[in-house]
């Protein structure tokens, strides 16, 4: 999902890319050593029916390619994707093999010895222990997808990674020597939703409050202000346990539950509400929530570098 105010301007004239009579966006004019940035959000499709789901997020109108001709499959978007998908994993299949050949053949001059006539029988009437599980499978063949199809570069299984195509066109040059050019760019193996394990913190938080409020604290001696703080189970497959807490701030109080021992389900959340109290005008970072992981081996605890700031501003 395209992150609004961003393409088209919604009443708003900070647009980052310009729009025409119909408020949809035309083509976008980057000058010399200029870029342009635009934010997404990846969020899960409901009830969509296969691996593989196209989006059209244009930077223009008169691009050459429409979602209805890659639906109709006249626009062959994703066969680079997976073939570049299937060339890197030959890649690293023959990397592995060639470094597990060189492991072997130096385990073999370390030993330095000829084997014993009892050994070397023992190598040739058993079976590696590859050959013998592949025997064992012989009898369940098992239908795996072509190396390059879509089925292979997005498995029905795999809902922690995601493959991202930006296909794009440009016009260059000046005059009458405009030239187009037409070109992709593939973003392969995503982390978005990970199954049991997270390199950070498995818990997603974010907060609802307002961003700016107005009080007379000459007729009212303190300004309580309503928060929501939503944690999330980011792992699909695993249980969370943790300690919620609140540390203490010398500008302002909160007033609710501000620290508490909780369990998360895979992909569960869990809100909650409080209140944060305020004494005098200002602009005040709300953001003080240490979540510690509980762990059997220790407890992890963590720190999240972000700002819910809020504006308070006093009525005279």
């Amino acid at each position: 999902k395209q992150l609004q105010g961003q393409v088209t301007s919604d009443g708003d004239s900070n647009s980052l890319i310009p729009v025409d009579v119909d408020n949809k966006p035309s083509a976008l004019e980057v000058g010399w050593q200029e870029r342009v940035t635009l934010h997404y959000l990846v969020a899960p499709i409901v009830g969509t029916i296969g691996p593989c789901k196209i989006s059209t997020l244009p930077f223009s109108n008169d691009g050459s390619t429409s979602l209805d001709d890659v639906k109709n499959g006249d626009t062959k978007l994703t066969d680079f994707i997976c073939r570049e998908r299937a060339h890197d994993e030959f890649r690293s299949t023959l990397e592995n093999h060639r470094i597990e050949k060189e492991r072997l053949l130096a385990k073999q001059e370390k030993e330095g010895q000829p084997r014993h006539v009892a050994q070397i029988r023992r190598a040739k009437t058993s079976l590696p222990e590859r050959e013998s599980n592949l025997s064992s499978s012989c009898s369940e063949p098992v239908a795996q997808p072509h190396p390059t199809s879509i089925a292979h570069l997005c498995p029905s299984g795999g809902t922690s990674n995601i493959n991202v195509i930006c296909s794009w066109s440009a016009r260059v040059g000046q005059g009458d020597q405009n030239e187009t050019i037409v070109g992709q760019h593939h973003l392969r193996n995503l982390s978005i939703r990970p199954q049991n394990k997270s390199k950070g913190c498995p818990l997603a938080m974010t907060a609802k409050r307002m961003e700016k409020v107005r009080h007379d604290f000459d007729v009212s001696p303190h300004l309580d202000v309503d928060v929501e703080i939503t944690l999330r189970n980011r792992l699909v497959e695993t249980t969370v346990d943790f300690e919620f807490a609140l540390d203490d701030q010398p500008e302002f109080d909160f007033v609710g539950s501000t620290s508490f021992k909780w369990s998360l389900l895979g992909g569960e959340e869990i809100i909650v509400p409080m209140k944060a109290r305020f004494y005098a005008g200002g602009v005040y970072n709300l953001q003080s929530v240490r979540l510690t992981v509980l762990k059997s081996e220790a407890p992890i605890p963590y720190l999240f570098p972000l700002q819910w700031r809020i504006h308070v501003e006093e009525d005279s």
